[in-house]
């Protein structure tokens, strides 16, 4: 027969049903506040909080405005010496958190975020964040666009700070614009056939004007196109018909310049495909560019090495 239980016993069991039903979560946030810092979790939580209200659909405007402009005082302005933008964009639970910014904010705060993401301004103090980032990476626009959760960020920076709308002018649109252009600038070939970049990097291209966007396309021809692309060649004088820009059919045929320009885009051709990449408009376009520039025999060998196109 079962002994009634005792005062003691029945305190313990009280104060076991009030803990935390999830152990496993209880202990990932225990360990996130203990390598973030006390602090810097603190601040995070809250800002959690407070995007978990911004992200409803039945929010009226002028709640949009007074959440969003909460959430910017709780992490551009109470607390910018703690965080780290750049390091707060790559984590999974909070790179929601600047994308809403991006969507949400107005133009004055859009550009002093795509400011920082871009890397022109660096916080002075080592960001309490993330643990193994060094500063490159901290503030690189092209690491974020290869990570998971951050080139998310990296979108939302393409599609609402660097277009003209009702909430962002057409002046800022443009500097937002030349920043990340700067920022992306020698990334363009490990953006192209990566998994997760590629993405970034189709939208990057398409956002862009065909003056703006020129100077990023030379990369994807190789150094040496790089510096030819440089010269005073009109676009469009060898039988290009894109005259937006310099391509392969612009570059002398039989030219050690084009022979490195076409195995240059032959590289990314392959890797693309390997990784199922048909589909981006970029990787059509290079195509294009290397069949029409290459000769029979190139030709030949490449389609018969890629039978799937």
């Amino acid at each position: 027969m079962k002994r009634p239980a005792s005062k003691d016993e029945k305190s313990t069991k009280s104060s076991d049903s009030e803990a935390p039903k999830n152990k496993k979560r209880a202990l990932k946030l225990e360990r996130q506040s203990q390598k973030r810092g006390l602090d810097t979790f603190t601040i995070l939580n809250k800002a959690k909080q407070t995007w978990n209200q911004l992200r409803l659909k039945s929010n009226a405007p002028e709640t949009i405005t007074e959440l969003t402009n909460t959430l910017w005082d709780l992490i551009m302005v109470e607390n910018k010496e703690e965080l780290d933008v750049c390091a707060v964009a790559m984590q999974h639970d909070t790179s929601r958190i600047i994308q809403s910014l991006l969507q949400f904010g107005n133009e004055v705060q859009r550009l002093e975020l795509v400011e920082q993401l871009c890397g022109s301004k660096t916080s002075t103090k080592s960001s309490k964040t993330t643990k193994d980032t060094n500063e490159k990476d901290k503030v690189s626009l092209p690491t974020m666009a290869k990570i998971q959760y951050a080139h998310f960020v990296v979108l939302k920076v393409l599609k609402y700070a660097c277009v003209k709308s009702k909430s962002n002018s057409a002046k800022s649109a443009k500097l937002n614009r030349m920043r990340v252009i700067k920022s992306f600038r020698g990334h363009l070939t490990k953006l192209a056939v990566h998994s997760v970049g590629s993405r970034c990097l189709e939208l990057l291209l398409d956002t862009l004007s065909a003056s703006e966007a020129k100077g990023l396309w030379s990369e994807l021809y190789g150094s040496a196109f790089v510096l030819f692309a440089d010269t005073d060649i009109t676009p469009g004088t060898n039988g290009n018909a894109n005259r937006g820009r310099k391509t392969l059919l612009d570059v002398e045929e039989g030219s050690k310049a084009r022979q490195s320009a076409l195995n240059h885009v032959e590289t990314i051709l392959v890797k693309a495909f390997e990784k199922q990449m048909h589909s981006f408009a970029y990787i059509q376009t290079l195509l294009a560019d290397y069949l029409d520039a290459c000769t029979p025999t190139q030709r030949r060998a490449f389609l018969t090495a890629n039978p799937t196109l």
